[in-house]
């Protein structure tokens, strides 16, 4: 179904976790919750929580913090309010929290700025003079969903790609990236990090950085509950058990059971490595999805993610059974290379259809136009290898995973990316590029929290199809070397 048909067909008051702000809201979802300041209004859904933000000097209220922000050095979630403190910029400020939010602040400035991976979409229409979480909030009264060209040309309901470089199915609105402000007087976005050509370090001193992020991620994360983490075959996946280790206890983990190849390797590793490990931890059946389901799943990511394999667990991710914040290595990746070909070396040159082609992006002419513009507002003088680590970041971590946290409303309080920190981000643009390339930044985070789980083979494909009830009893090989690794010392 178009994006047309799926305004037609759901009410924006399905959209669970969603907000809209402007002064002078198009549309009023009932049931929704409402706040004023200095003559705008922010209306959002109930499950998604709104706290004041305070200037540091006087107390007076500033604006909204929408989402959920952790605040790494107190362990916990924000709630109640948070307090800017006198003489830090609000970029410099909100990037030393952790979560999925959008700092709105009303005074002194109309601005809205997102988390370090934009993960907390945010959307707007400047005819509207309205920001929204979703396209489907960006539409006057009476008004027919405006689509854009692009609906046809990426067709991703087909194809399972998504909308980039700022481009959505909504043809008047734009999606807010990641390191950059929205203003909300000229309604214009743009970039404020980074500023300068990141400077190469020590990669075991940034390791460490991005192990103590995760770790400080992780414990505020379980403060107050007991999150569902996903568990694969993956090195993703084992480097959060890996920093997760001193109260891996306070989580719970799954597998979803997808019948494809890289279903298969799930299985053959992570129900036997949970069960070494005596982790809480179940194996979740994939059930059919229908075309509703489909239809839901497009509804409440905007259109702006195909996503061929999420959209099918739909019903699966809903026996999480919500209540708890659900966490993903989503984002883990950008520290190996992405986008970067074999014969890449620093001061390599790239053109926007080059730039598209390497994240397999098509050649529309108005994507090719989007991604010049891109690459001309980077800071001066920065390397090709960190502009597609950038891109990577701002376009695929933001701008695909982003949408998918709205994906599963009855499955989580919401979606955390422990790896969608401002200092992971930095860490990793400041890698020497050989180390990116080689792929081996989750290989120190394990070694230097969990060693021993590097003796268990990662994304090792099984040899034949492995059903969800014989799972456990999979993989001979993998057990024989998980009996090894819980009979070394502890701090090994």
């Amino acid at each position: 179904m178009r994006p047309s048909g799926l305004a037609r067909t759901f009410d924006a008051a399905s959209l669970s976790g969603h907000f809209l702000v402007s002064r002078t809201p198009p549309v009023e979802p009932a049931g929704w919750n409402r706040s004023t300041l200095a003559g705008w209004t922010l209306l959002h859904d109930h499950a998604l929580p709104v706290q004041p933000i305070r200037d540091g000097r006087d107390g007076s209220e500033v604006g909204w913090l929408v989402g959920h922000a952790l605040d790494l050095d107190r362990g916990l979630i924000c709630a109640g309010g948070i307090t800017m403190p006198p003489g830090r910029s609000p970029e410099e400020w909100l990037h030393d929290f952790g979560g999925r939010f959008a700092a709105i602040f009303i005074q002194p400035k109309a601005v809205i700025y997102p988390d370090a991976a934009a993960t907390l979409p945010v959307l707007f229409d400047p005819s509207l003079r309205c920001a929204a979480s979703s396209p489907f909030l960006l539409i006057s009264p009476g008004e027919e969903f405006p689509e854009s060209r692009l609906v046809d040309s990426l067709a991703i309901r087909t194809t399972g790609t998504w909308f980039t470089v700022a481009a959505t199915p909504h043809d008047r609105a734009d999606l807010l990236l990641a390191n950059h402000v929205l203003d909300l007087s000229a309604w214009e976005q743009r970039r404020v990090w980074p500023r300068e050509r990141p400077r190469t370090e020590d990669p075991g001193a940034l390791a460490e950085t991005v192990a103590t992020v995760l770790e400080r991620t992780l414990a505020a994360s379980a403060a107050t509950g007991r999150p569902n983490v996903g568990f694969t075959a993956g090195g993703d996946s084992r480097s959060l058990l890996a920093v997760a280790r001193p109260f891996a206890d306070r989580f719970r983990f799954f597998t979803v059971a997808h019948p494809d190849h890289l279903g298969q390797t799930d299985l053959r590793t992570a129900p036997s490595l949970a069960e070494t490990l005596g982790l809480d931890y179940r194996l979740i059946p994939l059930h059919p999805a229908s075309a509703t389901d489909v239809d839901r799943f497009m509804y409440l990511t905007g259109c702006l993610i195909g996503e061929l394999r999420g959209r099918k667990a739909t019903r699966a991710y809903d026996e999480l059974g919500g209540g708890e914040i659900y966490v993903s290595g989503v984002g883990a990746e950008m520290a190996r290379g992405i986008g970067w070909r074999r014969g890449d070396r620093p001061g390599l040159h790239l053109e926007p259809g080059d730039l598209l082609s390497r994240f397999l992006l098509p050649q529309d002419p108005e994507l090719v136009r989007r991604a010049g513009g891109w690459l001309s507002r980077l800071p001066p003088g920065i390397d090709a290898l960190d502009a597609l680590t950038l891109f990577h970041v701002e376009m695929r971590v933001g701008g695909w995973g982003g949408p998918l946290t709205f994906a599963y409303p009855n499955a989580y309080t919401f979606t955390l990316y422990p790896y969608a920190h401002r200092r992971i981000v930095e860490a990793v643009l400041q890698l020497p590029w050989e180390h990116r390339r080689s792929g081996d930044l989750r290989r120190d985070i394990i070694a230097s929290r969990w060693p021993g789980l590097l003796q268990v083979p990662v994304n090792r494909r099984p040899a034949r199809v492995v059903v969800s009830h014989s799972a456990r009893r999979a993989g001979r090989l993998t057990r024989r070397i998980l009996g090894r690794l819980t009979r070394s010392p502890r701090g090994s």
